[in-house]
């Protein structure tokens, strides 16, 4: 017989697996789709012309093909279409 709090933890311990599992079924399911975030591009972009918010990714369409899009994850605005993700990221701070 285990004691109350070990338990707790043993059970606590499970739900985050869970949860951890849960999270890369996501994951996977968006990859599968071909959506894919361009992690390096999106550190270096400006915030959203909108709405001010930092939140901004560059992705790519289904299959890795193009467009690159750039979203805003605050307002949910699109830049322009582009071939690269360089060219998305350039598109979407030179907007005004």
């Amino acid at each position: 017989m285990s004691c109350p709090p070990l338990k707790r933890l043993e059970t606590r311990v499970l739900n985050l697996q869970k949860r951890i599992n849960d999270l890369e079924k996501g994951q996977e399911e968006i990859q599968s789709l071909g959506v894919v975030s361009v992690p390096r591009i999106s550190e270096s972009l400006k915030p959203c012309p909108f709405c001010g918010s930092c939140t901004e990714r560059v992705e790519t369409g289904p299959v890795m093909q193009v467009p690159y899009d750039v979203y805003c994850l605050g307002c949910g605005c699109k830049g322009p279409s582009c071939k690269t993700a360089e060219q998305a990221a350039l598109a979407w701070n030179e907007r005004s």
